[in-house]
């Protein structure tokens, strides 16, 4: 109760069985059913659920005690550890004492013992989340169905739109269960390219959540309305907008932003177990939602106890795990290197995601983004072009795609058609 953030997260991995006494494990199991309601978590709401339902926890005055007690005061996941531990050693206790029994009645063969022993060991095993092995046969007819489908609809687009023609032509729209990197230095667009892309899947009907470490929800929907309003963010932050032409456009593009499925949390928090609640929480909330975007990835803490390095492979195996557990396409920004500044050629490459490698290897996609006009500005033979670099695509190939950019306008849009990529 007094981390009720905790809930969404132990839930995956923490069952009734790992407590002993009867109105703990009922307990438990009601703050569960209470979170994945939706509900508070509070005494009063706990209590007149259980009476509800009729479950048995020790009433109003147990509660009151539990949450004032010695074990309260300790951190909630030190805590749940604790509980899974003891858990742990006493299936293990049961399993020898089991075992110990087959082995004494004298009856069985070793092979048979050896059996037994294999089974109790796997019983030990943590649950896989309802992994089952399945003959190629329906593996073959899941694919054939799903490839006849897309050919009976007509469309190219598999996944979910970027809003970039040539990038979705090339991706085949972001896939759900993929976990997706937006990389580069400072300045160059992550964030608005990640909102665009928030924009464009959510006008095609797919939940878009958004959690941003470093903005706030205020400053969130101003980008957003810059871009849909085509009114530069710096004056549109000033209110500095004439009253007859500019001032009905930010109203018709609130209108427009007002009714997509976007939801937004500023300033979220960094913690990487928060960080997989408040997805999961969306996912409850959300039937449609098919895109998480983080940014940025760069700040999400791991466990503490854990050098760097293991905690980036924590952070990036996270990730990963939750895109395949919600069945969505989970979208982060991150930072490069500053390797790249320090190269005659500012071109950002794979590696120049240093210190985060785990997540490199994660990825099905890696998108970097360049622009040679903000390095060269007074000489640039490419103002106002970007180039979104496919440095990793799991089921396609390294490419270049060549997008104008606006940066009063915080907006990545397709080369008009009469328009080619300049020389690079």
């Amino acid at each position: 109760m007094r981390q009720p953030e905790l809930i969404s997260e132990v839930s995956q991995t923490l069952t009734i069985n790992a407590f002993v006494h009867a109105w703990h494990a009922a307990l438990y199991q009601l703050l569960c059913d209470i979170d994945r309601e939706g509900g508070a978590l509070q005494a009063a709401e706990i209590v007149a659920a259980a009476e509800r339902r009729e479950v048995e926890i020790g009433g109003g005055d147990y509660l009151q005690w539990l949450s004032t007690s010695p074990l309260s005061q300790e951190g909630g996941r030190d805590v749940v550890e604790r509980l899974a531990y003891r858990a742990a050693l006493r299936r293990i206790a049961d399993s020898a004492q089991a075992l110990e029994a087959e082995i004494n009645d004298g009856q069985r063969s070793d092979q048979d013992i050896r059996r037994v022993a294999e089974s109790l060991l796997y019983d030990l095993l943590p649950a896989t989340g309802g992994q089952c092995w399945q003959a190629v046969s329906e593996t073959i007819d899941e694919a054939f169905t799903e490839i006849q489908s897309q050919a009976q609809c007509g469309e190219m687009l598999g996944g979910i739109p970027t809003g970039l023609t040539d990038l979705d032509a090339r991706l085949g729209g972001l896939q759900p269960s993929s976990l997706v990197v937006v990389a580069a230095r400072p300045a160059m667009g992550k964030t608005a390219l990640a909102l665009n892309i928030a924009v464009a899947a959510a006008r095609s009907g797919v939940g878009v959540g958004v959690l941003a470490q470093q903005q706030s929800v205020s400053w969130l929907a101003k980008r957003l309305l810059c871009t849909e309003s085509q009114l530069e963010l710096a004056r549109l932050r000033l209110g500095a907008l004439d009253r007859e032409t500019e001032w009905p456009r930010l109203v018709r593009a609130a209108e427009s932003l007002y009714s997509l499925p976007i939801h937004v949390i500023g300033h979220a928090s960094s913690a990487l177990g928060t960080v997989l609640a408040q997805a999961r929480r969306l996912r409850r909330r959300m039937d449609e939602l098919g895109l998480l975007i983080i940014d940025d990835v760069g700040l999400i803490r791991g466990d503490s106890r854990l050098p760097p390095r293991e905690q980036d492979q924590q952070i990036s195996c996270a990730l990963r795990e939750l895109a395949v557990e919600l069945g969505i396409c989970v979208l982060c920004v991150s930072q490069l290197s500053r390797d790249v500044e320090y190269r005659l050629n500012k071109v950002p490459f794979l590696h120049d995601l240093k210190g985060y490698g785990a997540l490199e290897e994660m990825a099905d996609v890696v998108l970097l983004i360049h622009r040679e006009d903000y390095y060269h500005k007074d000489r640039s033979t490419r103002p106002g072009q970007a180039d979104i670099i496919i440095a990793k695509h799991c089921c396609g190939t390294q490419e270049r795609v060549t997008v104008r950019f606006s940066g009063e306008l915080l907006q990545f849009a397709d080369l008009s058609t009469d328009e080619e990529p300049l020389q690079r």
